[in-house]
């Protein structure tokens, strides 16, 4: 593996506030296009009573900072948002127990995918393939064009809290609350972990 990888351990904080009308909220999650077009938020946006919550994603222009498209689905606070290296995909993880994958050029949802038996924490996505991370334990492959699962890891005995493929697509690289960090290969097959003092709380890759 030719790249570097840099792995945290310090707490995530979440940026509270409002976008938009609502007058309450928080956005867990906010994501640049590769091709520096758009900008996601999510969260859940709503009023200071919680009479009223409303689970989307918010697409911006870049460069008018502008609302252009409104993603509607999740029934629970979205955790995590990445983009596909074309900027046509926008993939969206979810208390809700799922991952979805968006059409950003077509605005609507492409495909949903269910099997985590808890909150979703963190998902990736490179060329037809997302990788998801979730409260299960579980880390799960799957097939963007048909739904389908493509393979299941049980490797970690606490929730999996980051998961992330690597530039080149050839490396899936997890972080769990078992404080390890595990590497697989791009079809999910076990290769090595690296054991931490901490939980990693976040994970990126030097080119």
């Amino acid at each position: 593996m030719r790249y570097g990888l840099i792995s945290s351990c310090l707490f995530l904080s979440l940026t509270v506030g409002y976008i938009s009308n609502e007058k309450y909220g928080a956005v867990y999650a906010a994501r640049v296009s590769p091709n520096l077009k758009y900008i996601a938020t999510a969260g859940f946006f709503g009023d200071q009573d919680h009479r009223r919550q409303i689970m989307d994603i918010r697409i911006y222009d870049y460069s008018t900072k502008k609302i252009i498209g409104i993603l509607e689905g999740h029934v629970d606070v979205m955790t995590a948002l990445r983009w596909s290296a074309d900027s046509r995909y926008l993939i969206s993880a979810s208390r809700d127990y799922s991952v979805r994958v968006w059409d950003i050029e077509d605005q609507k949802l492409k495909v949903l995918l269910k099997g985590h038996g808890d909150q979703v924490h963190s998902a990736d996505i490179f060329g037809d393939h997302v990788v998801s991370g979730s409260k299960d334990n579980l880390i799960m492959l799957w097939d963007i064009n048909t739904g389908s699962t493509l393979a299941t890891s049980f490797d970690h005995l606490d929730q999996v809290r980051q998961v992330i493929f690597d530039p080149s697509g050839k490396y899936i690289i997890s972080g769990s609350s078992d404080n390890q960090i595990n590497i697989y290969n791009s079809s999910l097959k076990y290769l090595s972990s690296l054991s931490l003092d901490q939980t990693a709380s976040a994970m990126s890759f030097s080119e």
